[in-house]
């Protein structure tokens, strides 16, 4: 089975056969078209997102142990550095390091342009990760699927596109601040890992 959305180039392969039913459920409910056996179809089984989320965005608190700094709008350079020196301190790989310093700097502007204010950055590790979140006193990002596609027709948010591209994992949420966007990126030796330079187009 592959999942893919009628209005979108991209397509998400799932293996019924060996997957659990969970996950092909969650793609099911998630993905607006199918192609089965090569015939692609409308998928009666997908939810609409703010059906399959009433509440809005979900709530990522951080954990106990963390290292949270505030910085002014101004400051992004510093949160960078922050976020820099904290990766670097968890033994992260060269080539994650920067790609996290690059994508949090990156959503740190982005609170600082649109939620105005100061940004609150905090990181932690946890099982093999290394965890950098960004929080504001803004609305947040209503669509949880930003940044999937690169913009078309001059859309101007390329920065949520390559921060993507950057970091393993990317979440949206709330948090008792306010908006909350979480980064991930893995801690151990990168077998594949090359000399990267920063990723200075984010």
């Amino acid at each position: 089975m592959r999942s893919c959305g009628p209005a979108t180039p991209s397509v998400c392969p799932y293996n019924v056969a060996t997957l659990p039913d969970t996950v092909i459920d969650a793609a099911l409910a998630t993905h607006p078209g199918l192609i089965r056996h090569g015939e692609a179809s409308l998928n009666e089984a997908f939810v609409a997102p703010d059906v399959l989320v009433p509440d809005g965005m979900p709530t990522l608190e951080r954990p106990d142990q963390h290292e949270a700094q505030e910085f002014p709008a101004a400051g992004i350079s510093a949160a960078a550095r922050f976020v820099e020196g904290r990766a670097r301190v968890a033994g992260v790989p060269e080539r994650n390091v920067q790609a996290v310093t690059a994508a949090a700097a990156e959503l740190a502007l982005n609170a600082a342009v649109h939620a105005g204010g100061s940004v609150r950055v905090a990181t932690w590790q946890e099982d093999g990760s290394f965890f950098c979140q960004v929080e504001d006193d803004g609305a947040g990002i209503g669509d949880p699927g930003v940044g999937y596609q690169p913009p078309f027709d001059g859309d101007q948010r390329w920065g949520l596109w390559q921060v993507r591209q950057a970091v393993e994992l990317i979440e949206f949420g709330r948090s008792s601040r306010g908006s909350v966007v979480r980064l991930r990126v893995r801690r151990g030796a990168d077998p594949d890992a090359r000399a990267h330079p920063a990723l200075t187009r984010l």
